[in-house]
């Protein structure tokens, strides 16, 4: 009865002579299961030495423990590294107990010894999950804190030190324990967000004053959730913190100011196009020339990493201080987009003052500009337009001296073009495309094609991606990279954007009552869209139109939409979210990110962009990045997405990466609606048991 219960048990029994474990008498069944080898070459008087199954590096270590064992009549326990017959290391765990007899004859040992791996990288997974947390703590760019219900701080990340003046979480703790009464200006404030977490569990967005250690006053937002103790009372308060004292004070001086940038000062869109009207109308009639000088300020490639956003602002404020002496009192320097700047020259205006505007602008931007504790440099390349040649509006002139400004840019940095004939027929090309474009709609030769989207363990399709197609009744027609800019530009995107949105909705609700299963289907966004239409009343009439629940919905965007009117941009998305559509960054990682600014956003979802996937296998660093983006994402409750997955090598690195789900051509191109219902069918079928 023994030796069959032994044989029913995972791992094996052995007796062995000697405290060498020299030659093992005997082993139960599991021996083979377990190391992969015959029981026979290692039992008996001609066995081979057990010890040669433990990795080298283990081998002194586990032989102490047992000798040590015998010596003081103790049992052994000890883990180590197993080597079986087909190569693999294998973490085990072996018990025993020496057995001697009355004679001087070496002690019996009597051993078991069990697979241990699973458990061992379990631990080994969860110190190092603890260790990422510890240093996604430490290394985080927004303060993170813990504290009692009464304001005791438990815990604090140096970011917070830093944020509130204080050299490091320790005085910190210490100062503010002792003075807790001092750290909002407010004192009603911690009633209000205590009394606001006993109702909701959560607070969002939470603004208040507080002080710093030297005493200077700063406005805050807090992100603030409760932790409760088993009974169910309020035991503690976890969160974030963020300095918004610059955005406040923005307001204040847009308060006072609705026709000059907040940042810089300088006239803003509206006081730009009013001045540039009115210089055109001079113009022409007192036949002089005027010119339009259009250039970014590339804050994002002036330092690597990219710029906190207080230090990018800080980087742009300084940058503009510089322009106003490139330029004659006649002049306008103008703040026309994040960090795009047009110069209008007016007055005595000939080649010869062109180009000493634009080197003096050249030569201003290129001398380093002292931020964040250390000098950073942007790029700069200017695009230059001339009435009457070039243009006799406003739009035309911005337009043209922004083609010459692309032109410049991929001259290479802090060079600068005029518009010229060659980029003439550019523009004709573009306008033909245009032309081309409008027909198309009114011809209905547009149609969308879908990419399934789908959990990268497992497989189970959540969703897929709805995507434009031209497909002209003759001729050719034109790939997204060429006819979507051109869309952009001419504002037929516009129409185009409402179209996908419709079209994508009935797409659903069809695939959706053939297969049974709520999929939502996922639609692009421009940003033309966020600020030239009701995007919220175009979803909601689209989703009453087709019957789709919203949250079968889900609309992408671009963190270019935050470019220009980020007030705007947040109000548009709180609608949405309010609507029960799903929200999600598309091409994440490509722009200007920030965990200061993403946890102000009610979205669901970050898609990494291809261009990380593509190069996952042979850059070392794209690891690190997919990794940070991950953990950002989860840390945000988001949902994270890798585009662009072609490779059963990409889906297994970013399964092990954390990565929730992924899209690409290993699983699908994008295929007409009647492709993706079957395939959408067929994928289902093979999973059918995991959850959306």
């Amino acid at each position: 009865m023994r030796p069959q219960l032994l044989d029913c048990i995972d791992g094996f029994a052995y007796q062995a002579c000697g405290p060498a474990r020299d030659r093992l008498d005997s082993v139960s069944a599991g021996f083979s299961a377990l190391t992969g080898h015959s029981a026979d070459r290692f039992t008996g008087d001609a066995g081979e030495r057990y010890a040669l199954l433990i990795d080298p590096q283990d081998q002194a270590r586990v032989a102490d423990a047992i000798a040590q064992a015998i010596a003081t009549r103790q049992r052994f326990d000890v883990e180590y590294r197993l080597l079986r017959a087909d190569g693999e290391r294998r973490w085990v765990r072996e018990r025993g107990i020496a057995v001697a007899d009355a004679t001087d004859a070496p002690p019996r040992i009597d051993g078991w010894v069990e697979d241990a791996d699973a458990a061992r990288r379990a631990l080994d997974a969860a110190r190092e999950a603890l260790q990422r947390e510890r240093r996604f703590i430490e290394h985080a760019a927004e303060g993170i804190f813990e504290t009692t219900p009464d304001g005791r701080f438990l815990r604090a990340n140096p970011a917070l030190a830093r944020l509130l003046g204080y050299p490091d979480p320790a005085s910190l703790i210490e100062r503010l324990n002792v003075a807790r009464h001092r750290f909002y200006v407010d004192p009603q404030a911690r009633d209000e967000l205590l009394r606001r977490l006993e109702h909701d569990g959560r607070v969002e967005q939470f603004e208040a004053r507080v002080r710093r250690a030297d005493g200077r006053v700063l406005w805050i937002s807090e992100n603030v959730h409760a932790v409760r103790d088993d009974k169910g009372r309020l035991s503690r308060l976890q969160g974030t913190l963020v300095d918004i004292s610059e955005r406040k004070a923005q307001e204040l001086r847009s308060a006072t100011g609705a026709l000059h940038d907040p940042l810089t000062g300088l006239p803003n869109r509206a006081l730009l196009r009013d001045r540039l009207q009115h210089a055109i109308e001079a113009a022409q009639r007192r036949r002089r020339l005027l010119a339009v000088i259009v250039f970014d300020v590339d804050a994002a490639a002036a330092t690597a990493p990219p710029l906190r956003p207080a230090v990018r602002d800080d980087l742009l404020r300084a940058a503009a201080a510089r322009l106003p002496d490139c330029v004659r009192a006649s002049d306008t320097v103008a703040r026309y987009g994040a960090e795009r700047f047009v110069l209008l020259l007016q007055d005595d205006v000939d080649a010869a003052s062109i180009a000493q505007v634009t080197q003096r602008v050249l030569a201003e931007l290129a001398r380093p500009i002292p931020v964040d504790a250390h000098e950073a440099t942007p790029r700069c390349s200017l695009g230059i337009s001339v009435y009457p040649d070039h243009g006799t509006d406003a739009d035309t002139l911005l337009r043209h001296a922004e083609f010459a400004m692309h032109e410049a840019r991929r001259a290479g940095p802090n060079t600068f073009r005029m518009y010229t004939a060659e980029l003439t027929h550019a523009v004709a090309q573009r306008v033909n495309l245009a032309g081309r474009l409008r027909q198309a709609l009114q011809r209905d030769e547009f149609e969308l094609h879908f990419q399934p989207k789908l959990m990268l363990v497992g497989a189970r399709p959540v969703g897929a991606e709805a995507l434009l197609r031209w497909k002209p009744a003759q001729g050719p027609g034109a790939p997204p990279s060429q006819f979507i800019p051109v869309a952009e530009d001419s504002g037929l995107i516009e129409t185009l954007g409402q179209w996908v949105i419709d079209a994508a909705c009935t797409a659903a609700v069809q695939w959706q009552r053939e297969l049974g299963v709520p999929l939502p289907v996922s639609a692009n966004v421009s940003a033309r869209q966020f600020r030239h239409t009701d995007l919220v009343a175009t979803v909601r009439r689209a989703l009453a139109q087709s019957g789709l629940a919203p949250q079968s919905l889900e609309i992408e965007i671009t963190e270019s939409c935050l470019a220009d009117d980020s007030g705007r941009f947040l109000r548009v998305l709180g609608e949405l979210k309010a609507l029960g559509v799903a929200l999600s960054i598309d091409d994440f990682g490509t722009g200007y990110s920030s965990m200061a600014y993403l946890m102000h956003l009610p979205i669901d979802r970050l898609k990494i962009d291809q261009a990380f996937v593509a190069g996952l296998a042979a850059d070392a660093p794209n690891d690190a990045i997919l990794r940070a983006i991950v953990g950002l994402g989860h840390s945000l409750g988001l949902k994270v997405l890798a585009e662009g997955v072609e490779t059963e090598r990409q889906r297994q690195r970013l399964a092990a990466l954390g990565c929730d789900e992924a899209q690409g051509y290993l699983f699908s191109p994008p295929v007409p609606l009647p492709r993706i219902t079957a395939y959408l069918r067929d994928t289902l079928a093979r999973a059918p048991d995991q959850a959306l």
